[in-house]
C-alpha cells in the first residue's frame, strides 16, 4: 500500500515490488481454506535525498578552521558529516560544521538520515573535494615584452589562484652568477597584484635583470 491505497497485489509465497513513489507498506496475510491470518505489516522507508550541494572553500590552508554547510533543513532528519584528510571540530551533526584539513588533499561529506521504528535510513552522500591552497603565481606584462629601455617604467601583474595574504615585488640586475641591486626600483605597488617598476641607466655593463614576486599564503611562500 501507499498512502493507504493498494498499489499492488500478489497471491504467491514470494514477490518483489519497488515503491517508486517513496515509502509504503507491505501487508501480508495467509489464507488457509478461507481462514485468513492477522496481517503482518512491513513499513518501507523512503530513502532521504539531499537536494543542495555543500557550501565551503575548495582551496584551504592546512590546520585552519573552515565552515561547511548544506542549505536545507527538514524536520525529523539529521545531517551527519564526515571528513578525510582532516578533522571535524565539535559536533559532526547539523546543517553546518567546522573542519580542519591536515593533508594536502581531502574531502568532506554529508548524509541525510532518518530513524523510523528503530530503522535508520540515509541518503547518498554529498561530497566536496578539498585541496591545499597553491597560489601558483605567474608574472604577466600587458604587452608580453621582456625588453625595456633604460630610464623607463612599466607595470607587471601577478596572477594567482586565490587571494594571497602578502605580495612582495623585487628587481635585481644579473651579471653572470652575481646579482646587483641598482638595476631598477619598485616605484609603486610593492605589495599589490600590480606593481610599477622603473629601470635605471645601465651601470657596470649590467643590461639584464630579473623581476621577482614572492606570494605568501597560510605562511607558505612561493
Amino acid at each position: 500500500t501507499y498512502n493507504n491505497d493498494i498499489v499492488y497485489t500478489d497471491f504467491t509465497d514470494s514477490f518483489n515490488y519497488s515503491f517508486d513513489q517513496g515509502g509504503g507498506s507491505y501487508v501480508i496475510t495467509a489464507d488457509n481454506g478461507g481462514c485468513i491470518s492477522y496481517p503482518v505489516v512491513v513499513n518501507v522507508i523512503a530513502s532521504p535525498v539531499i537536494t543542495n550541494n555543500i557550501s565551503g572553500p575548495e582551496h584551504v590552508c592546512l590546520n585552519t578552521p573552515y565552515t561547511y554547510s548544506i542549505n536545507e533543513s527538514q524536520a525529523g532528519y539529521t545531517y551527519e558529516w564526515s571528513i578525510t584528510g582532516g578533522t571535524i571540530t565539535g559536533n559532526n551533526t547539523g546543517s553546518s560544521v567546522t573542519a580542519k584539513f591536515t593533508s594536502p588533499t581531502g574531502s568532506i561529506s554529508v548524509v541525510k538520515t532518518i530513524i523510523v521504528n528503530g530503522v535508520k535510513c540515509e541518503s547518498t552522500p554529498k561530497t566536496r573535494n578539498v585541496s591545499q591552497v597553491n597560489m601558483t603565481p605567474v608574472i604577466a606584462h600587458p604587452s608580453g615584452t621582456t625588453v625595456f629601455c633604460p630610464s623607463s617604467s612599466t607595470t607587471f601583474t601577478v596572477n594567482t589562484v586565490g587571494t594571497p595574504d602578502l605580495i612582495t615585488w623585487s628587481i635585481v640586475g644579473t651579471s653572470g652568477s652575481s646579482e646587483t641591486t641598482n638595476f631598477g626600483n619598485i616605484t609603486s605597488g610593492i605589495n599589490s597584484k600590480t606593481a610599477t617598476i622603473s629601470f635605471n641607466e645601465i651601470s657596470g655593463n649590467v643590461s639584464t635583470g630579473i623581476v621577482r614576486v614572492e606570494v605568501t599564503k597560510c605562511g607558505v611562500k612561493t
